[in-house]
C-alpha cells in the first residue's frame, strides 16, 4: 500500500468477534433485498472514549445500515441507525435509532464489523447545496461478509482510507460521488489474499493528493471480479507532476476498468488524470476478459497497461493519453507513451479519434511464452507519435507505433491515422494481415514476420522515408493500390525501400525494378 498512515486504534465494545466466511460471488443485485436484514446495534465513540474531536463508528456481528451527515452546525454530525440498526453512545447500553454529536475535528473512523453491511456518509442534513465537511482523515474498515459504502457529496480535508480487514472476504463496494478529497484515496481491498468481488465507483469527483507528487489514487483488488467505474468529469491529482497519479491493481479473476469524461478528447469535462496511469490485471479464468476503457479522457503522463494470461480488450475512444507535451532538456518531463503489455491470450486493442503524441507500444505475448492466441489492434481516425520532441517509446527510439504480436494470427488495421514516426510491426508465426488505409500517413513502415501466409495492403496510404518488410516463409501477399509513387512512396534517391516476400510463393502487384519488391514469384496486376 501507498502513503500509509499511523491508524489510531479503536475501542471495540464487542472483543470476541466470530468470523464467518463469505463466497466471493458477484452480489450486485443482492444488495436490495439485504436491507430487510438490518437489526444490529453500532457504538457511536466519541470524547471521552476517544481523544477530543474524534468519531467511530463501531458495529456488532450483524448486519447494519448506517447514515451520517453533517449538520448546518460546524463540527456537528447526525448518525441515522436504517433498515432496524439502532445507535448507542459509548457503549452505554441505550439504544436509539438517531444520535448527533458535536465537536468533531479530527478523524472519522468507520468498523461496521462482520455481516451484510451499507455506510453512507452524504450531505443529507448539510446546509443546501453544501457538502458535508471531513475535519481530517476518513477511514474504513471492511470486515468478513458483503460491504457496501456510498460516499456522497464530501469534502474530505485528510485523506480516504479505505480496506478490507486481514483475512477476511466477501464482496466490497465503494462508491465515490460529488466529493473531493484533499489527500490520498488508498483502497485496498485485498484482505492479505482473501478478499473478494469488488465495483468501485468515481463519479464526478476529485482526488488530489495533497497537491503533491505521488499516487492521488492506489486501488489494490484481490482475487475476484473487480469493476472500476470512473464517471464524469472526474479529476485525479492537481498536477501536472512526474510519476503515477492514479495505480489500479486487480489480482486474478476477470476486470473491467473504465475511465469515462462527460466531454471532448481535452479540456472541460473530461475525466483527467494529472501525471502518469498504471493499470495491471492478474491472471483472468477462461471465459472471462480483462478490459481496460478510455472515453472522453486525458492523462497527462504515460499510460501503462499490463494484463495476465487470459483474453484482453484495451479501448481508447475521444481520448488524449500522455497530452503533456513539455520533454527533455525542459524541466517538468510529465508526458509518455501508452504501453500495453499482454500475457498468453487473445488480445484486442481499439483506438478511435484519439492521439498519443508519444507513441504506441503493444506487446501481445510479454512473457515470451510464444503462444498461439493472436490478436486483433484496430487504429482509426487518430493521431500517434506527433509530440514536439516524440516520440518516446523506451528502447524504441523513432518508432510512434509498435507492435510485437505472438505465433498466432495477429490482425493490423490502421484508418485515416497519422504515424509521426516508425509504424514496426514484429509479427512472428501465423497467418497474420496487416492493412494501412484510407489517408493512413507515416515516416517508415517496418514489418517482420514468420512462418505463416501473411498479407499486408497499403491502399491509400502515403509512406514518407523508408520501407522494410519481411514476410516470412509462405505464400504471402503484398498489395499496394491508390498510392501516387512520386509523393506518397519512398524516393529511390532520397529513400530507402527493401521488401523481400522470402520463402514461399509469393504473391505482389509491385514491379520489382520500380518499386524494389524481391522474393515473389507471383505478380498480379
Amino acid at each position: 500500500m501507498f502513503w500509509p498512515l499511523q491508524r489510531k486504534k479503536k475501542v471495540n465494545q464487542a472483543k470476541n468477534r466470530n468470523r464467518r466466511g463469505s463466497s466471493r460471488r458477484l452480489l450486485f443485485e443482492g444488495l436490495e433485498n439485504r436491507n430487510l436484514l438490518a437489526a444490529g446495534v453500532v457504538d457511536v465513540q466519541v470524547s471521552p472514549l476517544l481523544a477530543a474531536g474524534e468519531l467511530d463508528l463501531i458495529g456488532d456481528l450483524s448486519n447494519n445500515e448506517v447514515r451520517i451527515s453533517q449538520t448546518v452546525n460546524v463540527g456537528e454530525y447526525r448518525i441515522d441507525g436504517l433498515n432496524g440498526t439502532l445507535l448507542q453512545v459509548n457503549g452505554a447500553g441505550v439504544t436509539m435509532p438517531t444520535v448527533t454529536v458535536n465537536g468533531i475535528t479530527g478523524d472519522i473512523s468507520v468498523d461496521l464489523a462482520t455481516g451484510n453491511d451499507i455506510f453512507t456518509f452524504d450531505n443529507t442534513y448539510a446546509a443546501a447545496g453544501q457538502p458535508s465537511n471531513v475535519p481530517n482523515h476518513l477511514i474504513i474498515d471492511n470486515d468478513d461478509g458483503s460491504n457496501q459504502n456510498v460516499l456522497s457529496d464530501l469534502l474530505i480535508n485528510g485523506d480516504l482510507l479505505v480496506s478490507k480487514v486481514l483475512g477476511t472476504s466477501g464482496y466490497s463496494e465503494l462508491q465515490i460521488v460529488n466529493t473531493f478529497v484533499i489527500g490520498y484515496t488508498v483502497v485496498d481491498n485485498t484482505a492479505g489474499g482473501t478478499g473478494g468481488d469488488t465495483w468501485t465507483v468515481i463519479n464526478n469527483s476529485s482526488l488530489q493528493g495533497n497537491g503533491a507528487a505521488g499516487p492521488a489514487f492506489t486501488l489494490s483488488n484481490g482475487d475476484g471480479k473487480d469493476i472500476i467505474d470512473v464517471q464524469g468529469n472526474s479529476q485525479f491529482g492537481t498536477g501536472p507532476f512526474p510519476g503515477a497519479v492514479v495505480m489500479i491493481s486487480n489480482a486474478a479473476g476477470g476486470s473491467r476498468t473504465t475511465f469515462t469524461g462527460s466531454g471532448a478528447a481535452a479540456g472541460f469535462g473530461t475525466t483527467t488524470v494529472y501525471g502518469d496511469m498504471y493499470i495491471s490485471n492478474g491472471t483472468n479464468l477462461p471465459g472471462t476478459l480483462d478490459t481496460v476503457t478510455f472515453n472522453g479522457s486525458n492523462v497527462l503522463g504515460d499510460v501503462l497497461v499490463t494484463n495476465g494470461d487470459g483474453n484482453t480488450s484495451v479501448t481508447v475512444t475521444n481520448s488524449t493519453l500522455g497530452s503533456h507535451l513539455v520533454a527533455a532538456p525542459f524541466p517538468g518531463v510529465i508526458g509518455g507513451p501508452l504501453l500495453v503489455a499482454n500475457g498468453a491470450g487473445f488480445d484486442q486493442l481499439s483506438m478511435t479519434n484519439s492521439s498519443a503524441p508519444w507513441g504506441v507500444g503493444i506487446d501481445n505475448d510479454f512473457g515470451a511464452n510464444t503462444n498461439v492466441w493472436g490478436s486483433v489492434t484496430q487504429i482509426t481516425n487518430s493521431q500517434i507519435g506527433t509530440a514536439p520532441f516524440g516520440p518516446a517509446i523506451p528502447g524504441f527510439p523513432g518508432v510512434a507505433f509498435g507492435m510485437r504480436g505472438d505465433n498466432g494470427r495477429d490482425l493490423v488495421n490502421l484508418s485515416g491515422t497519422t504515424v509521426d514516426g516508425i509504424l514496426g510491426l514484429e509479427l512472428y508465426a501465423g497467418n497474420n494481415e496487416v492493412n494501412l488505409t484510407s489517408q493512413t500517413r507515416m515516416d517508415a513502415l517496418y514489418v517482420v514476420t514468420l512462418g505463416g501466409n501473411d498479407t499486408l495492403l497499403i491502399d491509400d496510404a502515403a509512406i514518407a522515408v523508408s520501407i522494410y518488410v519481411r514476410l516470412g516463409s509462405g505464400a504471402d501477399t503484398f498489395i499496394v493500390r491508390n498510392v501516387d509513387p512520386a509523393t506518397e512512396w519512398p524516393s529511390a534517391l532520397l529513400g530507402s525501400i527493401d521488401i523481400d516476400g522470402e520463402i514461399g510463393v509469393d504473391t505482389t502487384n509491385l514491379s520489382a525494378l520500380a518499386l524494389g519488391a524481391l522474393g515473389f514469384e507471383v505478380f498480379v496486376p
